[in-house]
């Protein structure tokens, strides 16, 4: 599905949540992006972007733009957590020229707005770090400001910028029987 026809979907699907006056939750997947050479759909055709994986990356800001401006102007906005995130750095093999660069460290996209102006603090984190830092967002109290082997990195740095690289690999390769018990 294109992601412009995921946005209007959501837009509806949200208004009509908003609409029973009961806090929501809801969460879309955009895959115009993905690799390994993205998909142009013809919204962003019409718009004149063009199949270069630059230009759908273009594309695709500009569509997430919109869809938070539209945001923004809903009148349950003002107490609305907004979270975005990617699902996995961008990938080596598929570097997108002018934009990223090899030079700096594979990071996750990662961002949230809040009612209350509170920024997310520019630190070094790990997927980890999104369960306690979105739930802190939302308000909810964090024991030791952790959760599992992640921070709430409004109030604590990630575990990441406190241990050696290959320590903090070994501990995410440990086996976890409460983990292996969801499985």
């Amino acid at each position: 599905m294109p992601d412009t026809v995921l946005y209007d979907y959501t837009k509806q699907k949200i208004n009509k949540l908003a609409d029973t006056g009961k806090p929501f939750y809801v969460a879309l997947n955009t895959v115009n992006t993905h690799g390994p050479h993205g998909a142009l759909s013809s919204s962003c055709q019409k718009k004149g972007f063009t199949k270069d994986i630059d230009s759908i990356f273009d594309c695709s800001v500009n569509e997430v733009g919109e869809f938070l401006k539209w945001l923004n102007t809903q009148s349950f906005s003002k107490n609305t957590v907004v979270v975005m995130m990617g699902d996995h750095p961008i990938m080596a093999g598929h570097m997108i020229k002018n934009k990223f660069t090899a030079e700096k460290e594979p990071e996750i996209f990662f961002l949230i707005r809040r009612p209350d102006g509170v920024q997310l603090p520019s630190k070094k984190m790990t997927h980890v770090d999104i369960f306690p830092t979105t739930l802190a967002a939302l308000g909810f109290a964090i024991p030791n400001e952790r959760l599992g082997m992640g921070h709430n990195i409004y109030k604590s740095n990630s575990w990441v910028e406190s241990v050696e690289p290959h320590e903090f690999r070994k501990a995410i390769r440990k086996p976890s029987p409460a983990y292996d018990a969801l499985w």
